[in-house]
């Protein structure tokens, strides 16, 4: 089964990182995955992501943020993330959404 994962399409030309990132800080279990329109990502059954196209797929991981203000602040306030992992992922690039982590290209 695939973890729960909120997606952004046209991440970069409609400015949605701010988005996606209030998205996990709001909802902590999520992962995060914003596409461009150039590309798309496959999923395998394994759980494995493969980017495909010219574009790039941004995952926002917040597995081991440490601090969020999002409970505290307005929904057009500035909030902060504390320790929020993110991954920029070109063509061929292989992540793991069960194990929240980049899949090495040599296996």
């Amino acid at each position: 089964m695939i973890p729960e994962v909120c997606v952004r399409q046209r991440f970069p030309t409609r400015n949605r990182k701010a988005g996606l990132m209030r998205a996990v800080a709001a909802q902590q279990e999520l992962l995060g995955i914003g596409k461009d329109g150039a590309n798309g990502a496959m999923v395998e059954r394994d759980g494995g992501l493969q980017v495909m196209g010219k574009g790039t797929v941004t995952i926002v991981d917040p597995g081991e943020m440490s601090h969020t203000n999002y409970a505290d602040v307005g929904a057009n306030d500035p909030i902060s993330l504390h320790n929020l992992r993110v991954h920029i992922l070109s063509y061929g690039d292989r992540y793991h959404l069960h194990k929240r982590s980049l899949i090495s290209q040599d296996g």
